[in-house]
């Protein structure tokens, strides 16, 4: 996480900055913290890439270099915090499925999602509600 503070110098003007350029004679006035880099989330085209199902899916991340499987995940799975020693993208199918990163932020995936996972991210994910995820996990090394 980045924490960022507003700041006054000598005048009424207020400024928005990383915590670490906050420093006297400015004075810190307030500060939060704020993801780095936000989780991007790509949405499927049905018009590009046809209906959404698990083979079009693995169909347009092979086109893409990963290699994929699709898996089923009931209600209640949760996945504690781990990485990955390769790239990942998360595809949704069927259902909610949710991402936490503590560095980037949370987002819940939906039918036709795709979430980029790069090497290395610290995350955690689980199903949301009460229908069976169809998850799509792909790699690339």
């Amino acid at each position: 996480m980045q924490s960022l503070c507003t700041t006054a110098s000598a005048g009424p003007a207020r400024q928005l900055r990383p915590a670490w350029q906050s420093s006297s004679p400015t004075k810190v006035l307030k500060c939060w913290s704020q993801p780095i880099m936000a989780l991007q989330v790509e949405r499927w085209d049905s018009q590009k890439h046809g209906k959404l199902s698990s083979k079009t899916m693995l169909k347009r991340l092979r086109d893409e270099g990963y290699s994929g499987s699709t898996y089923q995940l009931p209600p209640g799975t949760h996945f504690p915090p781990h990485t990955h020693d390769c790239d990942k993208k998360d595809s949704i199918i069927t259902g909610r499925f949710k991402f936490v990163s503590k560095d980037h932020g949370e987002v819940t995936l939906e039918p036709g999602d795709m979430l980029h996972v790069p090497r290395g991210m610290e995350h955690s994910a689980e199903t949301v509600g009460t229908e069976t995820v169809t998850f799509v996990d792909a790699s690339r090394y």
